[in-house]
């Protein structure tokens, strides 16, 4: 298991208790692409198509440190699959495998220095066994995204091959964003929004303010520009005993806004279920603000 990993992807999911449920040159020190490898192509007008392209463009990208034999599938088998996947079969995958002549440590280092360019060092995790490491891997996130796209990121693993060598992958692991529905906007006209703390066990209030004026408004637009949460299937919860929640009121509707429970927020809309929505800073920060 990974001793250490800062991938900071909001993947867990649930309710209260744990349940089930831009293009640019890489860097390379010797110059030479991987053989075998085009360049990226241009995104297609859909967000689907675009995830493909750019999950093309990144593994174009993965460096290389010359000292490498590309393989046509993973020459181990623990390097069938990415260290993390996120949103489950939402995300669209593209890999390439090689060997190296350098060990493990060695190759990793050099590796993890060559960020591709317009992505940054997103955390590195390593697995051991009886002292001996076995995997060590490292992610880099693409920094700017087009709205097409919720996630995109750079995984490289290493391990070790034998006889002081070490076998690679790269995992380019792109996640569209899914629309956001018109029925989970809340109208902007609108100055008056419940704030309250609720307990998760019993839907009881543990606080509450009503907002009015510009901090109501600044509420309301901190929750309609909240991106759609990919669906991610069924994971684990951890427990979480309190949220903070919005309520706001028009146009015949209400719509309530829990953040965050287990790493989401939860929309209903006349008491109906709607896409949870990923949380931001903003939007955290006004709820709490404005609790006091």
């Amino acid at each position: 298991m990974h001793t250490s990993r800062l991938a900071g992807l909001g993947l867990v999911v649930g309710l209260g208790l744990t349940t089930a449920c831009g293009a640019g040159a890489a860097a390379h020190t010797d110059g030479i692409r991987p053989a075998g490898f085009d360049g990226p192509g241009i995104a297609a007008g859909n967000r689907h198509a675009d995830a493909v392209a750019e999950a093309k463009r990144l593994i174009w990208l993965s460096p290389t440190i010359g000292a490498e034999s590309r393989a046509a599938k993973a020459p181990k088998r623990s390097l069938r699959t990415a260290p993390d996947r996120p949103f489950g079969n939402t995300v669209v995958s593209r890999r390439r495998f090689w060997t190296s002549d350098r060990s493990l440590t060695a190759t990793f280092d050099a590796l993890k220095k060559l960020a591709p360019h317009g992505t940054e060092a997103a955390g590195e995790g390593e697995s051991s066994d009886h002292g001996r490491i076995t995997e060590r891997d490292a992610e880099f996130d693409v920094v700017h995204l087009p709205g097409t796209l919720f996630e995109a990121e750079l995984e490289i693993e290493v391990v070790p091959a034998g006889h002081g060598h070490s076998a690679v992958g790269a995992y380019a692991e792109v996640v569209p964003q899914p629309k956001r529905r018109a029925d989970e906007n809340v109208p902007r006209s609108l100055r008056t929004v419940q704030v309250a703390k609720v307990s998760l066990s019993d839907d009881s209030v543990k606080a509450q303010k009503t907002v009015t004026g510009h901090r109501a408004a600044r509420l309301v637009r901190d929750f309609d520009v909240l991106r759609v949460e990919p669906p991610q299937g069924v994971h684990p919860c951890p427990m979480q005993l309190t949220a903070l929640r919005a309520t706001f009121r028009a146009v015949g509707h209400v719509w309530q806004a829990e953040d965050s429970v287990c790493g989401e927020v939860l929309v209903t809309r006349d008491g109906h279920r709607l896409p949870a929505l990923a949380p931001d800073r903003a939007f955290t920060r006004s709820l709490h603000r404005d609790l006091g």
